[in-house]
This record gives C-alpha cells, structure tokens and sequence, in this order.
C-alpha cells in the first residue's frame, strides 16, 4: 500500500524517536471468560474491546498480541485503518498503551510496519518499527525498549541507517540486525543489545547475515549468504559458533530459522521442519558443524514455538487450518476464527506462553486466547531421525524413537521414497543408547535405532516412521525424510 506518513507524536526518523518517552493511559479491555470449543480446548472472547476500523474495505486487524512473558503480560499492535499504530500492552484484565505511531504520505504495512519483538521477564516490551517519513527508504526500521514508564532506542553505532531486533530472551537481552548500507535488499551485522534501557551492544557477525533469532538461553542463529546459496549459524551465549548443517547448496538440511525456545531452535529445510538441540553440542570446537533433527512429520511448517517446546503450524498437507502441538506431541486443530487470510504473512502474529496459551487476531482483528489440555497425543511414539547417510554403497539410518506407554524398544520402520514410491525396507527395533531423546522426555532406557541397507546408486530418498505401542491417535508418527546420493562403491 502506498500511503505517505508522518510519524506522531513526533517525525519518527531515529532523531524524532527520542523526543516522547511518556505512557499513555490506562484503555478498557472487555470480557475474557471462556467458552468450550472442543473437549479439551478453550478459546476465549476477544481480550480487547478496541473500535474496528469503518473505513471502506478489508477489516484491519486492530490488536495483535505477539509476544508474552512468563508472568502473564503479553504485548501486541493496535492498527486502526487511519495510518495509526499503537503499541499495546495486556495483563489481567486491562490494556496500556504504551506509544502511538502514526503514518501519512508514505508506504506502510498494516501488519508488519510496526511489530512487537518480545516481553521480557522483567515486563519490558521489545519493538521493531518502520523508522522514516521518507518514501524512499520505508524499509529503515528502529528497535525500542518500553521499559519502567519509558522508551529507549536501541542503537550505537551512528553509521547504522536501520536497526531492527528480531528476538529477545527472558533476562532481557535482544538481538537483530543493523544495517549501514541504504538499500531495501541490503544484509547486515547481527547485534546484541543488553538487558536495560538502550543497552550496550556486541557485534556477533559482521556481515552477510539475515533473519538471527534467540531461544530462551542466549543461543542466537542467523542465516547468511554465500553465493547463491544460504546457510545458518549459530553463536552460543557462551561464545562459541557453530554451523548448523553442512555448507553445501545441494544439503537439504539448509534452511531459514523460523523460531527459538527454550534450548532449540527451528528451521524450515527442503526436506521439511528441522530442530537444533544447542545444549548437546557438549564441548565441540568452535566451527563444528551442529547437524539438525527432523521433526515429526505432523506439523508441515512452524508458525511459533512455545518455551516448552510446543508450537503451533499447518499440516504438511495443508496451510490452512493451523494446528497447536502440545508438549507431548498431541495435535489440536486452531479455531475457525485463526484462519484468516488476513494473516497470511509468515511469520503469522502468534504467540505461546509457558504454559501452553496461544494468542492470536480474529478476522475482526480482535486478540483472543486458546488453550488446549494434553489429550491422547500424549500416548503416540515421539523421536527424531539424525541422519541418513551414504557408506560405500549403503544407506546407514539413525534415529531414536520411544512410546510412552511402552517400558521397552519400540519398533521403526524405513521406506524407500525415491521417485515418489513407498517401499518399506526393513523394521528395526530401536534399543541402542539415546541420551538426547532420554533428556528431552525425561526417560531413561536405550531408545535408538542405526540400521544400513543396501539400494541402489543415485539420487535417493528414505522416510522412517515409529509404531504405536499404545492407545495413541496414530498408527504410527513419521520421524522424518531425507535425500540421500547413494554411491556404488567405497570412495576415496
């Protein structure tokens, strides 16, 4: 949309940004009582009783709750259909705003112009907004902190055009982007600012870097470019860097992240969602590379995840409707009112609190809360696929795989997909050593499978699924897929 915008209370450029630091009052919020959707899901009336826009056209969303904290504070943008944003806070009951932000006479998003970041434990709200009334350079952003009744900008260096953060952890800390160079398409230096106020800041990588986000232990991830191709790395809150995945075009575990929580991260490769466990990479040398696991094929791509590890996605078969996956793997399918093609853009306006609550816009741009129970998705295989790779003229497969209503292995089973066949090549049971998988559920017991299989040569690909061993929703759970160049005989 072209529309040309000054930005109130003042000309927002960098320099207007430091002229107001005020709080407005506090704004009345209606009903939140909840209603029963489904036997083991709630989703509430709208949280904030705000005017829908009247102007002619698509309704605007007009509150969007995107970030919360731990202690029931959630955050989101108020858009009203008259180039004005207001940055809103909720808690028990009552909305603040906290800034008003208004554009005219130059190109804005409704929904991504101004955005909260985060909220910190502390109550700070992080956001990126759209920084100049020049039309020209509508993409230079500015990071503000909203913290104890004032803003802060979040910048330091003076050659810096655009800063834009794009995560924040629970103590405070925030990472994004700056940028020097005045192009739209230009990469930049991935930035941390610390825990209060405008925040000092450290340079964690100088160049070429896109997209970086943070999970709730300080571990940051970015991608960056190389050629035509992109890859991602990531620098742990104790100093040491990583690639995640191979360096190679052709990988298939090369792939944007989209989220972080807790102690992971997750990414969108070509053969599907990726997870990094960057608390087991144990005392690997700086530069290592950190190989991903596939998630379960039940969720296609990743919308937002939870600090608990829960998320909320589309269907591999399908992008719309979402579905929320609690911490148990169980599948809940988002109400009617999320679907919104309004909210199309990726990342879409969602959040999830520690324990286990969504946010989200309504068709009426109105924020509301689902909550769901765990339910009998607690009860089906959980797992992951490590690897699948080539040895002289073999497929090796390894994994781990466990049921919560089994003491014992379980079985997993490989199929060969290449050329869009599904030719079951084998059952094993999964009984060797698993120490990651006995971490993240808490298990104990040996709960791996490595099996080879000779195919043939060329460009191949292998799926593996975990069966049920209980009174789980499914059969069985897909652990993952990979691609996969099978050589004829040993290399060397």
């Amino acid at each position: 949309m072209s529309r040309r915008a000054i930005l109130r209370p003042a000309v927002l450029g960098v320099v207007g940004l430091l002229l107001s630091a005020a709080l407005t009052p506090v704004l009345a919020v209606g009903n939140t009582a909840l209603a029963a959707t489904t036997s083991s899901c709630t989703t509430s009336a709208p949280v904030a009783a705000l005017p829908v826009s009247t102007r002619p056209g698509p309704l605007k969303p007009t509150v969007s709750l995107t970030a919360t904290n731990s202690r029931g504070l959630w955050a989101g943008v108020r858009y009203d259909g008259f180039y004005t944003f207001q940055v809103v806070s909720w808690q028990a009951g009552r909305a603040t705003v906290l800034d008003t932000l208004s554009y005219l006479n130059v190109s804005f998003d409704e929904l991504r112009s101004v955005r909260v970041v985060g909220v910190t434990a502390a109550g700070a709200v992080i956001v990126s907004a759209q920084a100049t009334n020049r039309w020209y350079e509508a993409y230079v952003r500015v990071g503000l902190r909203y913290q104890g009744g004032h803003r802060y900008i979040l910048q330091s260096s003076p050659l810096w055009k655009s800063v834009d953060p794009t995560g924040v952890t629970p103590d405070g800390r925030v990472v994004g982007v700056a940028q020097s160079s005045p192009a739209s398409n230009a990469t930049g230096q991935v930035v941390e600012w610390s825990a209060s106020g405008a925040g000092a800041v450290r340079v964690l990588a100088a160049s070429n870097a896109r997209y970086p986000v943070i999970d709730g232990r300080g571990d940051i991830a970015y991608t960056y470019t190389d050629g035509t191709a992109e890859f991602a790395r990531a620098v742990l809150a104790d100093g040491r860097r990583f690639q995640l995945g191979s360096q190679s075009p052709d990988n298939p575990d090369n792939g944007i992240i989209v989220s972080g929580a807790g102690n992971y991260l997750y990414g969108q490769g070509w053969a599907g969602l990726l997870r990094w466990d960057l608390a087991g990479v144990g005392a690997a040398a700086t530069g290592s590379t950190v190989p991903p696991s596939h998630l379960s094929a039940q969720l296609g791509e990743i919308d937002a995840a939870g600090p608990s590890g829960d998320l909320v996605g589309a269907r591999p078969d399908q992008t719309s409707p979402r579905f929320y996956q609690d911490v148990a793997g169980g599948l809940h399918q988002l109400p009617v009112e999320f679907v919104n093609s309004r909210l199309g853009q990726q990342p879409r306006p969602v959040a999830i609190a520690s324990d286990g609550t969504v946010s989200f816009t309504d068709p009426y741009g109105r924020a509301r809360f689902f909550h769901c129970t765990v339910t009998s998705g607690a009860h089906n295989p959980r797992g992951g696929l490590d690897q699948i790779v080539d040895i002289a003229g073999t497929v090796q497969v390894q994994g781990a795989a466990a049921d919560p209503d089994s003491t014992g292995p379980i079985w997993v089973e490989v199929y060969d997909t290449t050329g869009g066949q599904h030719t079951l090549l084998g059952q094993v049971l999964a009984n060797r050593p698993s120490p990651g998988l006995d971490s993240a559920l808490r298990i104990t017991g040996n709960h791996g499978f490595n099996v080879a299989f000779h195919t043939g040569p060329g460009n191949r690909s292998f799926c593996v699924n975990a069966l049920n061993a209980g009174p789980g929703i499914l059969a069985s759970v897909p652990l993952g897929c990979r691609a996969v160049v099978e050589h004829v005989g040993p290399l060397g």
